[in-house]
């Protein structure tokens, strides 16, 4: 019988499916932020006697305008009595003074190179990612569509990354200086400018310990041109209450019938008691020792010349008008 032959078979291996990987795209980094603002505190409140400015030498004093006087060299220790110190026997400390200055000028230095270092990350961000939401954060508003408001991108040269500016110990020291002088003229623009007065026509009175160191300053940036200067200047507060009436004021709530308007009754007033119940008594003393050179009578001679000499001077000026109609 025929045998029949063996059927060739043949197997197919079918590969299994592969699936590519999924890519997650990688999240943007925040913008970089801006570095908070250092402050460096100058005035309005005085630093006091205790524990006062670092000069004085005594624990817990602070940066003030006296240590940028004496850094800037407008105070010379040797002319300082020695009551300075934990014992009140040692001169101005002016190693102090260079010491604290240096520190705090390297502290800005180095607050300015964080601050430049930021911005110029904030700028490469603006230019990689497009920028943030207004302006400050590197956003140009091209104007409206229907699309929504359509945003350019600022690359780091258009956003004119402002330079580090390193500062010395002097210019720190300069600053505290322009900025209490600063705030020695706002007041007097308060009573001149702001009421319709020419402070330049006025002369400027120099008062106060220290008042001298900063006079021209204060003269300059007022525009005035002349500094009254009493010999009696550094000692004013003493000479007023030399000058001064002492006078006791005490006050009473009251509530009574009067029988007209602006008519009060004398007997509540006159019966009060002297244990820190106020009366309404007024007392008063002067002292009658005269004050040699009165600072009073010259401080009205010069504001009288003043005035006679601003009067001269509008006098001219109606005149020089009255000419040219």
């Amino acid at each position: 019988a025929p045998v029949a032959a063996p059927v060739a078979t043949t197997t197919t291996t079918i590969p299994p499916t592969i699936t590519p990987p999924t890519t997650t795209p990688s999240p943007i980094p925040p913008r970089p932020k801006p570095l908070p603002p250092l402050e460096v505190q100058v005035g309005p409140q005085s630093v006091g006697a205790h524990p006062g400015p670092i000069a004085y030498k005594k624990k817990g004093g602070r940066l003030a305008v006296t240590d940028a006087n004496l850094f800037l060299g407008r105070i010379l220790p040797e002319f300082f009595p020695q009551i300075f110190g934990p014992r009140e026997d040692e001169p101005l400390d002016e190693a102090g003074v260079r010491k604290a200055f240096g520190q705090l000028t390297a502290k800005m230095n180095i607050w300015e190179h964080q601050r430049h270092k930021l911005l110029v990350e904030a700028a490469e961000w603006d230019r990689l990612h497009g920028g943030g939401n207004n302006e400050e954060d590197g956003i140009r508003n091209e104007g409206d569509n229907n699309d929504g408001a359509k945003k350019q991108k600022i690359t780091q040269e258009d956003q004119d990354v402002p330079p580090m500016i390193f500062k010395s110990a002097d210019e720190v020291a300069m600053g505290f200086l322009e900025v209490q002088n600063e705030a020695m003229c706002r007041p007097i623009r308060g009573l001149t400018e702001m009421k319709g007065h020419d402070a330049a026509k006025h002369v400027l009175v120099c008062f106060g310990g220290a008042g001298g160191q900063h006079a021209c300053a204060v003269a300059e940036s007022l525009g005035m041109k002349t500094v009254f200067v009493h010999k009696y200047a550094s000692i004013l507060s003493a000479v007023g209450i030399h000058v001064a009436d002492v006078v006791e004021d005490r006050r009473l709530p009251m509530a009574e019938k009067l029988p007209k308007v602006g008519v009060r009754s004398e007997s509540v007033f006159s019966n009060g008691k002297e244990d820190g119940d106020a009366t309404g008594k007024r007392s008063s003393s002067t002292s009658e020792t005269p004050l040699p050179n009165s600072l009073l009578q010259q401080l009205a001679k010069l504001e009288a010349e003043a005035m006679v000499k601003l009067l001269a001077e509008e006098g001219e000026e109606r005149e020089e008008e009255k000419w040219r109609r």
